[in-house]
């Protein structure tokens, strides 16, 4: 399972992506009742811009797993690049449910912000930061959904003044982060 996995991502690593997709298919194949492989699999797919294929396999892993939150954010992602935003926002809800995890209350911002429905967005926005507050990225997205929604004035100035003084202690750590300059000017 682990070592072929293993030799899987060397060989997509290495740009071999034939023998990478055959290990990912012989991960499943050696344990077809396991999630893992399924899911490595689809993620192959995904970095590949399959995400036709990565939607099979995430479904496939859901079969085993339906449990699974990690499967379902994955899902979401596919859904999203797909352009079914109606189902990738299912996807991410039903993973949130299962476990409340930062990538997925912040790809499900992100939808919501596309979609227009800053409201919503500013509130994954902020469930996200509870779990982890410290990417000035995330704080400037929130003020900016916030900005959009009508939210009080305040309520966007704390959020973008946060993202700012991120953004500037992350400058002093790293000087040479170009985009974490444009970002913050």
């Amino acid at each position: 399972g682990a070592a072929i996995l293993g030799m899987a991502r060397s060989y997509e690593d290495l740009g071999r992506d034939a023998e990478a997709e055959a290990a990912f298919k012989r991960a499943v194949a050696l344990r077809p009742w396991g999630w893992g492989g399924y899911n490595a699999l689809a993620s192959f797919y995904y970095r590949k811009n399959r995400f036709a294929d990565a939607e099979a396999q995430y479904r496939k892993a859901l079969e085993v797993a339906p449990d699974n939150a990690a499967v379902y954010s994955n899902l979401g992602a596919t859904l999203k690049h797909e352009d079914r935003p109606a189902e990738a926002v299912k996807m991410y809800r039903r993973s949130i449910e299962l476990e409340p995890a930062y990538r997925a209350l912040n790809n499900l911002a992100a939808l919501y912000y596309a979609q227009r429905n800053f409201r919503e967005s500013a509130e994954m926005y902020r469930k996200a930061l509870e779990l982890s507050g410290k990417d000035f990225i995330v704080w400037g997205s929130r003020g900016q959904a916030l900005l959009h929604s009508g939210a009080p004035r305040a309520e966007v100035e704390n959020s973008l003044r946060r993202a700012i003084a991120l953004g500037e202690q992350q400058l002093q750590v790293r000087p040479d982060q170009a985009e974490t300059l444009g970002l913050v000017a």
